[in-house]
């Protein structure tokens, strides 16, 4: 840390804690928003498209505010590691806990090989401001990772160390490796316990690499607009498509699958397109006409992705959800849709070797 920037975090230090923004700290390495330099802000989709994209999906433009997938990434020897964030969440929804909807939660260890959950930001349930203070006595630098909350919007946050202690940024992803999943609120994190819980937070941890959440929560339609702005984030290696939960018996789902996989194709020519079908739902089996449809679905997207390789790609991929739970499927939810932290850790082990064998190919 240079002169300079040791005078300007000076000026930051208020009640004997020094606090640092990560939009201008770059000390600290902030993940999961591809454009962030030029929003200026925690949002997912960038802010030069939000006029047209409002015209053709108000509710997405709603929902990209909200900071799923959002990580921060530093190295500190500080002996205290506090958080003062700004947080707003538009409704209050009752399968998911305060702390996973608008919270924190901060993982530790030696190194990134290291890292274990150590504890999550604590505040009167919709409390707009708070703050935490994650651990005060630590005596080793540590590594560590800050997953943002999975359904509000993080208007404001702040790192605070000890006025004497070094941080420093952390680079553990490659922009080469980084994956990109499109869904719905499944893959936006609901009904994780927690923010690092949700399953592209777990993955990003175990695959080491960078995962950009696109997951709009009931608002998974396939507008192609939408995914013209999703398929600029290069370079990536891996783009989910996982939207057949919104989509699927409207008949979206077959209006629309063979138009987003033409975009990111050409979007991201060399990248893996994986289209993963929906886990299984108890729906499914008490409707028996439903569950007919549902197998109509997913057959519907296997043949397609078959009939591409026919065609010549070699980089297409379909994946079955419906089997990532077994028989004991509906213990695994929380109203028989979104997944449990249970459910969630059954998807990364599914999913998991899957993408691995992908990704060797």
């Amino acid at each position: 840390m240079n002169d300079d920037s040791k005078l300007q975090l000076k000026k930051q230090v208020k009640n004997n804690i020094l606090w640092l923004n990560p939009l201008s700290c770059t000390h600290i390495s902030v993940f999961g928003f591809y454009w962030l330099s030029e929003n200026n802000c925690y949002n997912r989709l960038p802010n030069a498209d939000v006029k047209e994209l409002n015209q053709v999906s108000p509710k997405v433009v709603q929902l990209a505010a909200n900071t799923s997938g959002g990580q921060l990434h530093f190295k500190t020897n500080s002996k205290r590691l506090t958080l003062k964030a700004k947080v707003q969440a538009t409704e209050v929804l009752s399968g998911m806990t305060p702390v996973a909807q608008m919270g924190f939660d901060c993982y530790v260890g030696k190194d990134f090989e290291d890292v274990k959950f150590y504890d999550s930001t604590k505040f009167v349930p919709l409390q707009n401001e708070y703050e935490y203070t994650f651990f005060n006595g630590n005596s080793d630098e540590v590594y560590v990772i800050i997953n943002f909350p999975l359904y509000a919007n993080v208007e404001e946050v702040f790192i605070g160390i000890d006025p004497d202690a070094s941080i420093c940024s952390c680079l553990p992803f490659k922009e080469e490796e980084r994956i990109i999943v499109y869904g719905t609120s499944i893959t936006q994190g609901g009904c994780a316990s927690r923010p690092g819980l949700s399953y592209t937070n777990i993955l990003s941890r175990k695959m080491k690499r960078e995962w950009m959440n696109f997951g709009f929560s009931g608002n998974a339609f396939g507008e192609p607009k939408l995914i013209e702005i999703i398929s600029k984030v290069v370079p990536a290696k891996v783009f989910i498509i996982d939207y057949e939960a919104n989509a699927g018996t409207s008949g979206k789902l077959e209006e629309t699958l063979e138009d987003i996989i033409k975009i990111v194709r050409k979007n991201i020519p060399d990248v893996h397109i994986v289209v993963l079908s929906r886990i299984p739902y108890l729906f499914d089996v008490l409707n028996p006409t439903l569950g007919l449809r549902r197998n109509e679905i997913r057959v519907f997207q296997k043949t397609m992705v078959e009939k591409m390789k026919e065609n010549g790609d070699q980089k297409i991929h379909f994946i079955d959800g419906s089997k990532f739970f077994g028989k004991n499927f509906h213990e695994f939810t929380v109203d028989s849709v979104h997944p449990n932290d249970l459910g969630f850790l059954k998807i990364v082990e599914s999913l998991e070797p899957k993408l691995n064998q992908i990704l060797n190919k």
